[in-house]
């Protein structure tokens, strides 16, 4: 039947006859009414809608800050290496045999590459000297 048409009081009769020979049979009576149109899905809301722009606009803001901040950083000038530190000449014209840590101010031998208190990688000058 179309949507549109209603049936009332329709008899459904079945027989069954299996292979064995057994039979079987059923009837049931139904009423079929015409469908009514559901209603229209409600439109969204002002309040819905400025709540969604509201939330793109600072997604989008978001996205240029993080935009402008990584510019910023890339424009910064590259940081100029520190010197290679001087050899100390000792009062007899000798070289030193130490030197200090820049960083944790720690006395280590001359030859040393790394700090042993806070491993501080001392730069390697001319000939592989610190």
């Amino acid at each position: 039947t179309a949507p549109d048409r209603a049936v009332a009081q329709a008899v459904f009769h079945l027989d069954v006859v299996d292979p064995s020979g057994l039979r079987g049979s059923a009837e049931r009576t139904f009423s079929v009414t015409a469908q009514s149109t559901p209603p229209p899905p409600p439109a969204p809301s002002s309040l819905a809608i400025v709540i969604a722009a509201a939330i793109v606009i600072v997604l989008v803001a978001f996205l240029l800050l993080g935009l402008l901040l990584a510019r910023k950083r890339e424009k910064r000038p590259p940081a100029m290496p520190a010197p290679p530190p001087t050899p100390i000449i000792g009062p007899t014209g000798t070289v030193a045999t130490t030197k200090v840590c820049p960083r944790c101010r720690t006395i280590v031998n001359a030859a040393d590459v790394t700090c042993f208190f806070c491993g501080y990688v001392f730069p390697q000058g001319p000939g592989g000297r610190t």
